[in-house]
């Protein structure tokens, strides 16, 4: 009976596409970009095509990406206000993403300089950033969102101070020294991906984020094991 078997790469690149989907569903602007690059990495050093083709889905990719842009409101207008509201603090109603995570960033960083060692605890990083939002800021945009970091690293230096942070940092190298172990570029994806997440999002913060990141990192780990574990037979 012939056997059937799955080729690694397509198994990749059907995760990558389908990645790339949500990722614009969700319109992510960092992951856009990120999802963009990946995609074209993947084909310039993980297929076996010839250059011209790869030249020319490296065309047909930047091509697809400004056309989304133009044609696409939501996205458009996500990346516009990259450029238009920066440096603009949010008044009244008239914020947008841009401007009010520049004005968490700025508090977050405040509340850290004034509690660097020890953090504010946990429970009270809503409470401090509410009271700094109130103090600073003549605008509406927390009153019917309750906003926590909007970054997962600086909410750990918020919550337990620069010794939690360092233990935090400590288990993010570790992570990264088992993916450069297994050397999985979908592996390196999703490693590379959560980080960055983890750079504009409380992406830990939320059950399922920390959940769903150490089920496909045990998952992994696993197959790694499993894999040693076949060498050692085949010595």
């Amino acid at each position: 009976m012939k056997k059937y078997t799955f080729c690694p790469k397509k198994i990749d690149l059907i995760i990558l596409v389908f990645l790339y989907i949500i990722t614009f569903l969700l319109l992510t602007k960092l992951n856009i970009v990120l999802m963009n690059v990946v995609l074209g990495l993947f084909f310039l050093f993980h297929t076996s095509i010839s250059r011209i083709n790869k030249l020319v889905f490296i065309v047909i990719l930047v091509l697809f990406f400004i056309l989304s842009l133009i044609y696409v409101p939501g996205l458009y207008i996500r990346f516009v206000e990259i450029f238009t509201s920066f440096g603009i603090n949010p008044t009244g109603v008239a914020h947008d993403s841009t401007n009010i995570r520049v004005a968490i960033y700025t508090c977050d960083w405040e509340i850290i300089k004034n509690n660097f060692w020890k953090g504010v605890g946990f429970y009270d990083i809503q409470n401090q950033l509410l009271n700094c939002f109130e103090s600073k800021y003549h605008s509406s945009f927390y009153e019917n969102h309750k906003y926590l970091s909007h970054n997962y690293f600086l909410y750990i230096l918020l919550g337990s101070g620069f010794i939690g942070f360092i233990g935090f940092l400590y288990f993010c190298f570790k992570v990264t020294h088992f993916a450069l172990k297994l050397n999985s570029f979908i592996f390196y994806v999703f490693i590379v991906n959560t980080f960055l997440m983890c750079c504009i999002e409380d992406y830990f913060y939320r059950q399922n984020g920390i959940y769903f990141f150490m089920l496909i990192l045990l998952s992994y780990f696993k197959y790694f094991e499993n894999l040693k574990a076949e060498k050692l037979k085949n010595i």
